[in-house]
């Protein structure tokens, strides 16, 4: 079939298809940047005060972890999973962060 199309029309379609493309890229790309915004608290914030929102949680550890949402239910091991890791990366941060100061 594409033997059939003019030259012209095949170059079009290959240029909006590949515009499409790199729109798409750039919204996933900022969609990432957002995310990580909202998730990772400034450094200079301790680790165990970066969870400590009562809106979210209601019981924590003595690290500052939460171990019950704001209903009172325990989090799922894949929440407490998605939060160990944030929790990590924010404990190296701020480790960073109070060696450079």
């Amino acid at each position: 079939r594409s033997e059939e199309l003019p030259e012209w029309y095949t170059r079009r379609r290959d240029y909006f298809s590949e515009l499409d493309l790199e729109q798409k890229r750039q919204r996933q790309k900022h969609s990432k940047t957002d995310d990580n915004k909202q998730s990772s608290p400034t450094p200079d914030i301790p680790p165990q005060d970066i969870f400590r929102d009562g809106s979210k949680y209601s019981s924590w550890d003595e690290n500052g972890f939460p171990m019950k949402d704001a209903n009172g239910e325990e989090l799922s091991k894949a929440a407490t999973k998605k939060l160990k890791k944030i929790y990590d990366a924010h404990c190296k941060r701020h480790d960073k962060w109070k060696e450079q100061k």
